[in-house]
């Protein structure tokens, strides 16, 4: 069963380079989950499955690292609005209320306990990680010269928010 994502956040998805899907957990290894959304998807966007299809549980645990909600709220703004090749578009930089209380609305509906992971490299600055720079290392799962990506777990639901882009 796929969850709803709100409809601000639906649109802003790039169907050329962008996916994103709200999942129910069927699992207890939510990594598992993550395989199964990306193999099997039922979300938005671009098809995620022959971009990912050499990602794998353990290539999963070696490059996600966890963030902090502040950098949740971050990277799901880079995946939905940025460019990894181009640099950050300047309203990313800019307050837009409309998409970030709809990120916050996403965000907020998971329960307690949520955790956050990516494979954007500043994860390892803990919580001062800055997201919206423009130079930036990651940990590639990708078979596309970049890709980001933003999980959201908790006990009973997944969000799988990633970004493709090529040269």
């Amino acid at each position: 069963m796929t969850a709803e994502l709100p409809a601000r956040i639906s649109a802003l998805v790039d169907p050329r380079a962008c996916f994103t899907q709200l999942q129910r957990r069927t699992g207890p290894d939510w990594r598992r989950d993550v395989i199964r959304v990306v193999r099997h998807p039922q979300g938005i966007g671009v098809d995620p499955a022959p971009l990912l299809r050499e990602a794998s549980l353990d290539r999963l645990r070696e490059s996600l690292a966890p963030v902090a909600r502040r950098g949740a709220e971050d990277l799901l703004k880079l995946i939905l609005s940025g460019s990894l090749f181009h640099g950050l578009d300047a309203q990313l930089i800019e307050s837009d209320l409309v998409l970030a209380r709809s990120i916050q609305e996403v965000l907020d509906s998971f329960g307690p306990g949520v955790e956050y992971f990516t494979n954007h490299g500043h994860a390892e600055d803990g919580e001062e990680a800055q997201f919206l720079v423009t130079g930036f290392h990651f940990n590639s799962l990708a078979v596309t010269l970049y890709d980001i990506c933003l999980i959201a777990v908790d006990s009973d639901r997944i969000l799988v928010a990633w970004r493709f882009e090529d040269a």
